[in-house]
């Protein structure tokens, strides 16, 4: 609906956008919180073009996460690529799960480092990309015999 939506000639109302009941009970909600929000920041209800202006770059994915679904298999891999024991991948799932729920429930909003550091306190940290795992563990050799021949060590003062 939301594609339809987005190149809706302006001659047609926005609600011929919608081709089952399901879809027109969809766009009654979208509409009711565009709507909302936009008087809260506005002062004033939102005109058709405007509506239609901020509907033409809404763009919305159902991802089907649930057990067994594919969306949540593909997840899931990205996820072990990102903790630092794959194991605790499906742990981490449930974690960034009631994490998000409770984020809704507040209204608000965290950046990644916030819910690295999450994740860090719950028992599932994160780790660097598996695409930088050759780097971080060559500056950790690095670092290592760095730290082997600083002036501390015997000989070297």
């Amino acid at each position: 609906m939301t594609c339809r939506l987005r190149t809706l000639p302006t001659t047609l109302p926005l609600r011929s956008a919608t081709t089952t009941s399901t879809q027109d009970d969809a766009l009654t909600v979208l509409l009711m919180h565009v709507e909302r929000a936009w008087t809260a920041v506005t002062g004033a209800a939102p005109t058709d073009d405007e509506v239609r202006a901020l509907l033409r770059v809404l763009v919305v994915d159902v991802l089907d996460l649930g057990v067994g679904e594919p969306y949540r298999a593909t997840a899931l891999v990205a996820l072990r690529a990102t903790v630092l024991d794959s194991a605790t991948a499906e742990a981490t799932w449930n974690h960034l799960v009631g994490l998000g729920r409770d984020l809704s429930l507040g209204r608000s909003w965290r950046r990644r480092p916030d819910i690295a550091t999450y994740l860090d306190s719950v028992a599932t940290p994160v780790g660097p990309s598996a695409r930088y795992e050759a780097d971080v563990r060559t500056l950790r050799q690095h670092s290592d015999a760095t730290w082997r021949l600083s002036p501390t060590t015997p000989g070297l003062a």
